[in-house]
């Protein structure tokens, strides 16, 4: 698991706090989400990967990792979720 940022469109140069996503490798198969909790907007990569379950650190929200779903927890969103596609391994 790690966490990158995007970057700004328009120019590569400017990033954004909040612009982030979470790359996540689980059975040799990428999946990226969104990188902040809906509930108390905590940096989920702080927290731990239980399997396909992306734990929130401060609350426990649980989301899976093909979908951004909430499995558990007090947050009611889910997280985004992206498309990921490899080239040239």
């Amino acid at each position: 698991m790690v966490q990158l940022s995007v970057s700004d469109p328009f120019n590569d140069k400017i990033y954004h706090y909040t612009d982030k996503i979470i790359l996540v490798k689980h059975k040799d198969k990428y999946y990226a989400t969104g990188a902040f909790c809906g509930f108390d907007y905590t940096n989920l990569a702080t927290g731990a990967l239980i399997g396909e379950k992306l734990i929130c650190p401060t609350c426990g929200s649980a989301y899976d990792i093909k979908n951004g779903f909430v499995d558990q927890g007090p947050t009611l969103r889910n997280l985004s979720s992206f498309v990921i596609t490899t080239r040239d391994d």
